[in-house]
């Protein structure tokens, strides 16, 4: 009877342990994240439930220039150069919640959105948004991770007019590099949500990139680090992005994140294999 009762202990104990690790790998995304916005007022990511115009105001004209004040994780509101133009906040086109980022046709001018967030000095910091291309123009639609003050660019994705995507890297030594049509003509399509997620490490100032999940092969070196000449960026802490003036789009869900160290998801794993196999060993 003790032997039998020791089991089942033991048996319990086992399953407790994999069932909570199992979550906290679940949710290590989640538990990672800098800063979020989905450009809402009523409903959806930092809304208030109620229609105030806070953090984000329906409507909000002639642009969305200081709007998502107080939002956590945020260092500014958003802002854009004089010299561009205006986008405004609405529920045209939304992906989440009640507004988003409506990225409107400006004959004159394109218009640049940035926004800042707590410096990241280290780790793998990850950038998402989702972007809805009504039209896309003839100039690229373009994200950037920028540092050191906005001065530098870390990872930058373009996307062109015929739906092929460009990588804008460097070479390690503070030249730009250019990898063109990572994706061919017509990846990229119009009437429907993309996802663009990159993942930028500051130890090798390298960065990835993915759409719609799925990581694009390879990796490039941030588009001005000096890293090979012991000049490395020192901080990621501006998301910034870049809408042709013949292109209509709505940016929504914009996520920046530290992704968990593999060095900590691989330790959580070992913790559960651990675990299933004291469960074994009870059993024999």
């Amino acid at each position: 009877m003790k032997t039998v009762r020791t089991f089942g202990l033991m048996s319990w104990a086992a399953m407790a342990g994999v069932f909570a690790v199992s979550v906290l790998l679940a949710n290590a995304a989640q538990a990672g994240i800098i800063a979020q916005t989905g450009f809402n007022d009523e409903t959806g990511i930092n809304s208030d439930a109620v229609v105030n115009g806070v953090p984000y105001l329906d409507g909000a004209a002639p642009d969305a220039a200081g709007q998502g004040a107080g939002e956590s994780g945020w260092t500014s509101a958003w802002n854009r150069p004089s010299s561009t133009g205006p986008a405004v906040i609405d529920s045209n086109t939304t992906y989440e919640g009640d507004l988003s980022l409506h990225n409107t046709l400006d004959s004159s001018n394109h218009s640049v959105w940035r926004r800042s967030f707590t410096p990241q000095t280290s780790g793998i910091v990850k950038s998402s948004a989702r972007v809805y291309f009504e039209e896309l123009g003839t100039v690229a639609f373009t994200f950037y991770l920028d540092g050191e003050g906005d001065t530098q660019y870390g990872s930058v994705v373009s996307i062109d007019d015929d739906g092929s995507l460009d990588i804008v890297g460097g070479n390690g030594h503070g030249t730009t590099v250019v990898d063109p049509d990572v994706l061919s003509a017509g990846s990229i399509g119009e009437n429907s949500w993309v996802l663009f997620e990159t993942e930028a490490n500051m130890a090798t100032q390298t960065f990835t990139v993915s759409i719609n999940g799925t990581q694009i092969p390879g990796s490039w070196y941030f588009r001005f680090t000096k890293i090979l000449d012991g000049d490395p960026i020192d901080n990621l802490d501006t998301f910034r992005f870049q809408n042709s003036r013949t292109q209509v789009s709505f940016v929504d869900d914009i996520v920046i994140s530290q992704v968990p160290e593999p060095s900590s998801l691989v330790l959580l794993s070992l913790v559960v294999l651990s675990l299933c196999g004291c469960r074994s060993r009870s059993r024999q």
